[in-house]
């Protein structure tokens, strides 16, 4: 895969879309690492919108264009990411406009937390988190665990720095080494338990292990499972654990019906609101870059499966984000 810096990862998920639609969106679809899920080539392809897709994302972004009038954080981007190189600023500006007040900006691999936090710190909204994504395993080396404690110990106490991840098990890669994968897991959840921090989780097809290593390491912070895709038991088990379960994109589209259920019994208490940007965009922005801009729309749509106001959720999801990370709860988060 080409490296994140230089700019030529497309990534925006069409992992909503039925077959017939993402069968008219054009040919040689890439893939994602991150999440599995077949992308555009390119960065928009409205041209090849079936007649599916053009109808239903027309109704969606009426509906949902209005926005939430609640203070929101994104708690995980990846705006370090080249695909915001040419307009980062006009995006934080927007997303201030839009009462997007935090963003936790997340780490995948040690070549570029330097970036990611001089980024961190030229802007007071973002929040740093630094770890070593399991997709990445073979850049990964014995001696990044050594620098990651060196980047904490650096900046502990810092207000910005907030999190130690993006860190997990992913075994839905091919041949996946996973011996690997559960020593680099097992010792970051070591380093977030060490520095008090709370731990961004990756988990793809490895609910058990996962599970295991948080019942064995038991961290002071807890922290948030991202993207939770899993079932009512996998929710109720990450609950118990302490974690918060956070909710982006992928549940805005229509045909997510297990995700809708699962999410329309989940105690408000227990959930958080993401991007993941710029992958996963949600329904009513299809084939864009996903930004932090769309977070209102994605509460919108996911109080709607809850059936609750969405000021609801966004004030549930704000606060328990501050909990999490420590932050006051002010009226600007």
């Amino acid at each position: 895969m080409d490296s994140i810096a230089s700019g030529n990862l497309r990534r925006y998920t069409t992992a909503g879309l039925p077959a017939a639609a993402r069968q008219c969106h054009g040919p040689a679809a890439s893939v994602d690492r991150r999440h599995g899920a077949a992308t555009s080539p390119g960065r928009y392809r409205e041209g090849y919108l079936s007649a599916w897709c053009a109808c239903h994302c027309t109704r969606l972004q009426a509906t949902y264009s209005r926005g939430v009038n609640v203070t929101l954080i994104d708690t995980h981007t990846h705006l370090d990411f080249a695909d915001f190189d040419a307009d980062r600023a006009q995006v934080l500006d927007s997303c201030l406009a839009l009462d997007v007040q935090r963003i936790v900006v997340l780490g995948v691999y040690q070549r570029n937390w330097q970036r990611l936090w001089e980024l961190t710190e030229a802007n007071p909204a973002l929040h740093a988190a630094f770890g070593l994504h399991p997709v990445y395993i073979d850049e990964h080396r014995t001696e990044h665990l050594n620098e990651l404690a060196d980047w904490l110990t650096r900046l502990q106490g810092h207000p910005q720095l907030c999190a130690v991840g993006e860190i997990g098990l992913d075994y839905y890669v091919e041949h996946p080494d996973k011996p690997r994968q559960q020593e680099l897991f097992e010792a970051q959840l070591q380093l977030a338990s060490d520095f008090k921090l709370p731990a961004l989780l990756h988990v793809r097809r490895s609910h058990a292990d996962v599970s295991a290593a948080l019942k064995r390491h038991k961290l002071k912070r807890s922290g948030i499972v991202h993207a939770f895709a899993g079932s009512r038991e996998e929710a109720r088990e990450y609950i118990k654990l302490g974690f918060k379960l956070g909710l982006g994109g992928a549940a805005t589209w229509p045909q997510a019906l297990r995700m809708h259920r699962v999410i329309a019994e989940l105690p408000l208490d227990s959930v958080v609101l993401e991007t993941d940007s710029p992958d996963m965009a949600p329904a009513m922005h299809p084939y864009s870059r996903n930004s932090p801009q769309h977070l209102p729309d994605i509460c919108q749509a996911l109080a709607d499966l809850m059936k609750i106001p969405s000021e609801r959720l966004a004030q549930a999801s704000t606060e328990n984000a501050c909990e999490l990370f420590g932050w006051p709860r002010t009226a600007s988060a």
